[in-house]
Formats: structure tokens, C-alpha cells, sequence
């Protein structure tokens, strides 16, 4: 959770200007599950992503080939980013 919550929606607030461009990136396995997690609470996902991203955080679901390949992309960002 620590990952999700401290380094994910912060991050993808700082890089994606426009909330489509949210859809590029794909996290790791293990903030993957918290934010489908994070997203059964609705309400509760919203008032947190406003406060950790300024915004709601938009997500959709992808297949397999398409999430990995934004992996490694995401994780060359985020190498580059910190």
C-alpha cells in the first residue's frame, strides 16, 4: 500500500498532464492490486486521489500484452523520475 498510495498517484499527477494520458502507464504487480483494491471503495477513492494526485486517478482495463509493455515503459519512467 505504502508504494500505491506514497509513490504511484503522486507520480502519475506529476507526469500526466491530461487524466487520458493516465491510461499509458501501468504500475507493478503489487500497487496494480491496491488500486483495483483502493477502487471498490468508490467514494473513498475518490477523496483520496484528490488528495494525494489532485484528481481522480482514471484506470481501464487492459489486456496482458498491452499492460506489460506499458510496464517496462512505466519503470523506465519511473527510473528517470526519482
Amino acid at each position: 500500500m505504502v508504494r500505491y498510495e506514497k509513490y504511484w498517484l503522486p507520480l502519475v499527477s506529476a507526469v500526466c498532464r491530461d487524466p487520458s494520458e493516465d491510461l499509458l502507464l501501468a504500475p507493478p504487480l503489487d500497487v496494480h492490486w491496491a488500486w483495483h483494491v483502493h477502487m471498490l471503495a468508490p467514494q473513498s477513492y475518490a477523496e483520496d486521489c484528490a488528495r494525494a494526485a489532485g484528481r481522480v486517478v482514471d484506470h481501464k482495463p487492459r489486456s496482458l500484452a498491452v499492460l506489460e509493455a506499458s510496464r517496462s515503459q512505466t519503470a523506465n519512467l519511473v527510473s528517470t523520475y526519482q
